[in-house]
């Protein structure tokens, strides 16, 4: 039995995750995940972990923003 496909929105999951890393597992894919190397340039899967990257936001939390995240409590 496989290991369950990483979440690349799990809260945390991208955090400590090298861009070298996540470059290689978007083009190769990972156990039931395939790679995409086949069907994107290599540019195409930088704008891809460039994406993944901008849901984290800079604390590399995917979760979606609490209203008093921006009230400032």
């Amino acid at each position: 039995m496989n290991p369950p496909v990483p979440d690349f929105t799990q809260p945390g999951f991208l955090k400590g995750k090298s861009d070298s890393y996540l470059f290689h597992l978007i083009s190769n894919g990972i156990e039931d995940m395939p790679g995409w190397s086949d069907k994107l340039a290599p540019g195409q899967i930088t704008d891809v972990l460039h994406y993944l990257r901008s849901l984290a936001g800079p604390s590399g939390d995917t979760r979606p923003p609490s209203p008093d995240r921006f009230s400032g409590e």
